[in-house]
């Protein structure tokens, strides 16, 4: 009987501990999940819209874009989410950059974002930019919970 319970009590130290290593993987966003979330949430979602003012070809890694939307109470409520192929593309591509006097500050690619995001979501949203493992997304709290992206 002790030799069953010390088994059974191995085979859940090693259960916990793939579970453990399991949340240290690196887990990519795909385009297709987060456009379905968004259209069961009542989105319209384009794929690789123009962005103005923005060259994404200029962006190492960029794969594709979307760029959800939809209308609540007369105001719009939006989303543009940019994919890469890897996170450290996506690092690469925020990346701050240093000022003639030394201080840091966002690079043109964050601050495009940014503004997008604050243009397009509601005023009471505090976050309207970010990034997740290998997105880049700007827009309202509300479209980012409906696209999956935490």
């Amino acid at each position: 009987m002790k030799k069953l319970l010390t088994k059974i009590a191995g085979l859940f130290a090693v259960f916990a501990l793939l579970i453990g290593l399991g949340g240290c993987f690196e887990s990519s966003y795909s385009s297709s999940s987060m456009k379905s979330g968004l259209e069961k949430a009542g989105y319209k979602v384009d794929e690789n819209p123009v962005i103005v003012n923005l060259d994404t070809s200029k962006l190492e890694g960029y794969k594709s874009s979307l760029y959800g939307y939809k209308t609540v109470d007369g105001t719009e409520d939006a989303i543009l989410i940019l994919i890469f192929d890897s996170t450290a593309n996506v690092e690469k591509a925020t990346a701050s950059k240093e000022t003639s006097s030394g201080d840091k500050m966002a690079n043109d690619f964050v601050t495009i974002m940014y503004r997008w995001g604050r243009n397009h979501a509601p005023e009471t949203d505090t976050s309207v930019y970010g990034t997740a493992n290998n997105i880049v997304w700007a827009g309202s709290s509300e479209a980012k919970k409906a696209a999956g992206i935490l």
